[in-house]
């Protein structure tokens, strides 16, 4: 019992000694520390001036045939989260074959919200087996048009991934 306190504390101090040496080699390089003069309001302003020139002459230029990962205004399901969920649940059937195997998961969906709402270019990103990928993808082309997304205030075509759980009860 004795040897393993040794060892054991032989590790610790090993460890403890790297990490004090790592810690003052970082120490020891000499850098000078970065001093911020907050008591010139006029730099502060003129930053801001040209922040603000620069923001308004870098308009982010919107293409329309792009299908975009990133939007300002994500696109969303008409009557929020809660009703696609219901959408959703009312409108799924279990695979008889995903029963009789007690398949159950995540499956993750990604499709492209085009700027008048529709859903198009259905994806299957992970499956749990071809039943259960065909299911979600069913449910998916049933649904009604949804809000598009919105970059630099113009509607744009958007990417979005969805997972539809399986659970058997």
């Amino acid at each position: 019992m004795k040897v393993k306190i040794i060892t054991f504390s032989t590790i610790i101090l090993f460890a403890l000694g790297i990490v004090s040496c790592t810690t003052n080699s970082s120490k020891s390089k000499n850098t000078e520390p970065v001093v911020i003069d907050f008591s010139q309001p006029r730099v502060a302003e003129q930053a801001n001036d040209a922040s603000d020139a620069l923001q308004k002459s870098e308009k982010l230029v919107v293409e329309k045939d792009s299908v975009y990962r990133f939007v300002e205004i994500q696109p969303a399901f008409n009557g929020g989260l809660e009703v696609m969920l219901d959408f959703i649940s009312t409108n799924i059937h279990y695979p008889e074959d995903a029963k009789i195997q007690q398949l159950s998961g995540d499956v993750i969906c990604q499709f492209v919200v085009e700027q008048d709402g529709s859903i198009t270019n259905i994806e299957i990103r992970k499956g749990i087996s071809q039943s259960l990928d065909a299911e979600a993808i069913r449910v998916i082309q049933l649904m009604p048009k949804w809000n598009p997304g919105k970059l630099s205030g113009e509607t744009v075509r958007t990417m979005y991934s969805l997972p539809i759980k399986f659970k058997l009860e």
